[in-house]
């Protein structure tokens, strides 16, 4: 089993998410007095946003909505479709790539995206960082073509997609790019630490990684050069565009008011103890332009032009839970 796949289950089995299975367990009890409805994830994150974003997120939602019975489900972004169409979600919280791959098809709409402390622009948020040893003879990502690079997730969307869509963007053929790729999976050694024993000689970092290794004391000053860095006054170093965080989405079939009240929980969200807060998101068009001119960024990414400028509700859209009276 993936380190993350493992790491993620364990911390449910320890009960991380207590509060979670008590109201859920509590709903088959109380079950006439609420409406049930399903909430899933689609699996692309990293093991850190299940603990300080995704638990939180969830508990607040209990808490604040005492009236409705949440069943939480995985979705496997492998089989995203087929899963939808089985679990039959009534919210979903994914990528942002994810998000866009699924506005035409399913009739998915935004109810609200993660912004980071860090973060001047919700939709401008996240990004990859290309890292080498300071005297790596690499010194433009052109220099990097044919060999062996580190990443997290071939899933994650800042720990490779962007990265990929960058690589895309300026080369073409981004499968071809590198010689071999070196998954970590959230494990021991992490990418960094790859790069730093040469078991690769690129690595790709997500979103303020570099410099949180370097606050934990995990990297040295000095130790690592980031390549092709962005120079733009941002908090955190980049190498690529910036593209929104994660997005908890609604589908079309849900009731209006259910919607209204999730919305609202979400954004009132209380902001003690956490380092993000949930808000509205006006710019997914960069995500677009990964989907529809860099075809091989996310192989689910299929989005035809006229979804750039509107998000409509196709009429095939598959059913999905309204939270129905039970």
């Amino acid at each position: 089993m993936p380190f993350a796949s493992f790491l993620r289950r364990s911390l449910l089995a320890a009960g991380l998410f207590g509060l979670l299975a008590g109201s859920c367990a509590a709903s088959v009890e109380v079950a006439g007095a609420r409406q049930e409805g399903t909430i899933g994830l689609v699996d692309t994150f990293s093991p850190d946003f299940y603990i300080h974003t995704y638990a939180p997120t969830l508990d607040n939602l209990i808490e604040a909505l005492p009236q409705y019975a949440f069943r939480i489900v995985e979705i496997d972004f492998r089989h995203l479709n087929d899963d939808i169409a089985r679990t039959r979600p009534a919210f979903l919280v994914t990528s942002a790539s994810t998000f866009v791959s699924l506005i035409e098809k399913t009739g998915a709409h935004q109810v609200a995206t993660k912004k980071p402390d860090m973060s001047n622009d919700v939709a401008h948020t996240v990004a990859s960082a290309f890292i080498v040893p300071m005297d790596s003879p690499v010194r433009t990502l052109a220099d990097a073509r044919g060999l062996r690079a580190a990443i997290q997730s071939r899933k994650s969307f800042d720990g490779w997609l962007i990265a990929k869509g960058e690589i895309a963007d300026r080369f073409g053929r981004p499968d071809d790019f590198f010689r071999d790729l070196v998954v970590t999976d959230y494990g021991i050694p992490d990418v960094a630490m790859t790069v730093r024993m040469g078991l690769a000689d690129i690595g790709i970092l997500s979103t303020c990684e570099y410099e949180q290794l370097l606050a934990a004391g995990q990297i040295r000053p000095g130790e690592f050069r980031v390549v092709d860095a962005k120079a733009d006054g941002m908090s955190c170093v980049r190498s690529t565009e910036l593209y929104p965080d994660v997005v908890f989405s609604s589908f079309p079939n849900v009731d209006a008011e259910v919607t209204r009240a999730v919305t609202v929980a979400l954004l009132s969200m209380p902001h003690q103890g956490l380092d993000f807060k949930w808000t509205i998101a006006n710019d997914f068009l960069p995500t677009y332009g990964l989907a529809i001119t860099r075809p091989t960024f996310h192989s689910s990414l299929i989005v035809s032009s006229l979804a750039i400028s509107q998000q409509r509700y196709s009429s095939s859209s598959p059913k999905v839970s309204s939270f129905p009276q039970i």
